[in-house]
């Protein structure tokens, strides 16, 4: 059991990787240190196919059986204090700092902004706020026992709700948070449903080789260059594929290697590098113009290392907070540093 544990952490971290990257990489094109030409507005749309969705379907993964043990009501108060107060306490932070850094920062802020920050949630923070409320929605499914019958065909009609209005609805999300906030909801609440029907037991049970996950996995990127239209059954088939290989990386695996110590960390710790990222890979662009550097090269793997090492080094400073005060610890740094 233990090592069929370690797909999931597995997966969060190459997922919260490309996170990274690819908030870094828009943040050179804001800025104007990388150019949006035709290659790299490719790896944009292409990292952005799969690596949300990779996360809501991870986080769909547990809910049949955090229901089941806590009942709906203790579920929703646990997935309130496990998203909320991060949500708000960094909003916060995230956007103080955006005011103070001014015209350094991308993302201008007022003081208007400033005080309204977290409501609705904005910049990375919309990722909370869509899983506080698919959290909710689908509990209460799961809790009137007819997830079995509803969920299917939820599935199937929020992928036509996406494939109908994608286009019309990612231009008009732009400027309007609220907006935003409502059709990712509806977007990504599919591959969260997914995590729970097809999950780790079902999925697992396949038996295809990590080898024909993969090439299904690049042919599906490949073929989104030219066939975009086919956003969601390549979204699935991308997700599937990751968390296959993850499954079937986590079976061989002892977990008791380096290599799968560094990345299981990652993993367990990706909701901090999510919450915290930005700040850092954003800082250390800052910091890099103002030496005078101007390579593109330099300033993305500066800020993907940034983003990615930066919060990773907050994990003790949380792990203490925590110890001495587990309800503040975890509002602030929610961090870990073992399964379970």
């Amino acid at each position: 059991m233990a090592k069929v544990l370690l797909a999931p952490d597995y997966a969060k971290a190459f997922g919260i990787v490309l996170v990274v990257f690819g908030h870094t990489l828009r943040g050179l094109f804001s800025a104007e240190i990388l150019p949006q030409n035709e290659f790299w507005s490719a790896v944009d749309e292409t990292v952005y196919l799969f690596h949300m969705p990779l996360f809501f379907y991870i986080s769909g993964l547990f809910v049949q059986q955090s229901m089941e043990h806590y009942g709906y009501a203790s579920f929703a108060k646990r997935a309130f204090f496990l998203l909320i107060p991060p949500l708000v306490i960094w909003s916060y932070m995230q956007f103080s700092l955006q005011y103070l850094a001014g015209s350094y920062s991308n993302a201008h802020s007022d003081f208007g902004r400033l005080l309204a920050a977290p409501v609705p949630p904005r910049q990375q923070f919309w990722f909370l706020g869509a899983l506080f409320m698919m959290m909710i929605a689908t509990g209460a499914i799961v809790k009137r026992g007819v997830q079995d019958s509803v969920i299917w065909p939820l599935i199937m009609g929020l992928f036509a709700v996406q494939i109908m209005f994608w286009d019309e609805a990612i231009p008009y999300m732009v400027g309007r948070p609220w907006a935003h906030l409502f059709f990712s909801t509806l977007f990504f609440w599919p591959f969260f449903l997914l995590g729970i029907v097809l999950g780790t037991q079902k999925l697992g049970d396949l038996k295809i080789h990590t080898a024909v996950c993969a090439i299904s996995f690049l042919l599906a990127l490949v073929f989104y260059q030219w066939a975009d239209s086919l956003r969601a059954p390549l979204s699935v088939l991308c997700v599937l594929c990751i968390y296959k290989i993850a499954l079937n990386l986590g079976q061989g695996a002892s977990g008791a290697g380096r290599l799968s110590q560094i990345v299981a960390f990652v993993g367990m710790n990706s909701m901090m590098i999510y919450l915290a990222h930005i700040i850092f890979s954003a800082g250390m662009r800052v910091a890099l113009t103002q030496l005078g550097i101007h390579d593109p090269s330099v300033h993305l793997a500066g800020g993907v290392l940034a983003g990615l090492l930066i919060p990773l080094m907050l994990v003790p400073v949380g792990m203490f907070i925590i110890g001495k005060s587990p309800a503040i610890g975890r509002a602030i740094f929610p961090v870990r540093t073992g399964r379970g």
